[in-house]
């Protein structure tokens, strides 16, 4: 509830930023900063939907810095608008750092959301590709320093998925366990 209202906050705050930049500089730089944010904010509650469909799944794996990002970014924007608004920043031209910020920022958050691994009823969802258990023949563990990779072999496609040591574990143990036709040997 705290998220939503705080979320409604920034709305707001982005929406009156626009109507500002659209007043207080030439018609092109202006449409362009409103749709900079607009795109942004849209983007931060996209990624705020998706969180909130996440608790209803049996397990959910992070890489392991998802949650920071997400919050960086409201904070960002947030401060962007805020500069925007109160008239300090005035953006020139379309490579102003407050505006490649406030557009690069939450579109990371969302490309880091869906590398996020989920675990349905009946399938998996990675990298934004919904993927059967019944078709997953061979899962492999790869072990490269401290970071790890993941290939999933599913009926003639294979998935690869970069993890931390720790998730990685964890990853192989639960395919192995939701997954009847694994025949794997873990490569470590």
């Amino acid at each position: 509830m705290v998220e939503l209202i705080i979320l409604s906050a920034l709305g707001v705050i982005t929406f009156f930023s626009g109507l500002i930049s659209l007043g207080n500089q030439e018609a092109f730089m202006g449409v362009l900063t409103f749709l900079v944010l607009l795109i942004s904010y849209v983007l931060i509650i996209l990624v705020y939907r998706k969180k909130k469909k996440l608790k209803t799944v049996k397990e959910v794996i992070y890489t392991g810095y998802e949650k920071y990002f997400y919050i960086i970014s409201c904070g960002v924007l947030f401060v962007a608008c805020l500069l925007i608004y109160l008239e300090m920043v005035e953006i020139v031209s379309m490579t102003s750092p407050i505006l490649m910020i406030s557009w690069l920022v939450p579109l990371i958050t969302y490309l880091m959301y869906e590398s996020v691994l989920i675990f349905n009823k009946q399938e998996m969802i990675l990298n934004g590709e919904a993927i059967s258990y019944r078709s997953v023949r061979d899962v492999q563990l790869m072990n490269h320093q401290k970071k790890c990779k993941i290939v999933i072999k599913a009926k003639g496609k294979e998935y690869l998925y970069k993890t931390n040591e720790k998730n990685s574990q964890k990853v192989f143990d639960y395919l192995n366990k939701v997954c009847p036709r694994i025949d794997s040997r873990g490569k470590i």
